[in-house]
C-alpha cells in the first residue's frame, strides 16, 4: 500500500509539474514547456546526503516559485494598484 501511495504522490507531483510548465508557457516572458519528458531521476555525482539534497532542491523550488510570483505580481500591478511593496516579498 505505501509503494502504490508514493507512486501515486510522485505521479501527481510530475503531472503538476507539467501544469505548471504549460501555464508558465502562456504567461509573457513565462517559461517554455518542456520538448522532452522532464528528468526527475538524474543520477546526481555530488556527495550530498538525500536530506541536504532536498533542501537545497527545496530552497531552489521556493525561489523559483517567489520569482514567478514577482512577475505575476508586476503584470497585476500594471492593471490595478496593488502596493508595489509587496511584489515579490514572502507571504504569510
Amino acid at each position: 500500500m505505501k509503494v502504490w501511495q508514493s507512486q501515486v504522490n510522485v505521479s501527481a507531483w510530475l503531472q503538476g509539474q507539467y501544469v505548471l510548465a504549460a501555464i508558465g508557457s502562456c504567461l509573457p516572458d513565462g517559461c517554455h514547456y518542456p520538448e522532452k519528458p522532464l528528468e526527475i531521476f538524474k543520477s546526481s555525482n555530488k556527495s550530498l546526503s538525500a536530506e541536504e539534497e532536498r533542501k537545497q532542491k527545496l530552497i531552489e523550488n521556493e525561489n523559483a516559485i517567489r520569482e514567478r510570483s514577482k512577475k505575476i505580481d508586476e503584470l497585476l500591478s500594471n492593471k490595478s494598484n496593488i502596493n508595489p511593496i509587496i511584489i515579490g516579498e514572502k507571504r504569510i
